[in-house]
């Protein structure tokens, strides 16, 4: 997504969506890369998070099927109040 499409869709956005959209892409640039075989997949987890399905998480956190199944149940138990 390029700039101005960025700057665009968060006008539209409430403040407390952009701050958090923010605060993700600065820890997603920092934070470790693919060494190996091994890819970290951060998915942020807000009370948004929880209301996805599995379908959704495979394709906004870029998961395996298996992987977002794990998730999916995962997120479900945590308090995102």
């Amino acid at each position: 997504m390029d700039a101005r499409a960025l700057q665009g869709e968060m006008q539209v956005q409430p403040p407390e969506r952009i701050l958090q959209q923010t605060a993700f892409q600065v820890y997603a640039q920092h934070a470790p890369k693919k060494t190996g075989d091994e890819e970290p997949a951060y998915i942020p987890l807000f009370a948004s998070t929880k209301k996805r399905k599995n379908s959704d998480l495979m394709i906004f956190c870029h998961l395996l099927p298996e992987i977002a199944n794990q998730v999916y149940h995962t997120i479900q138990e945590l308090d995102l109040s």
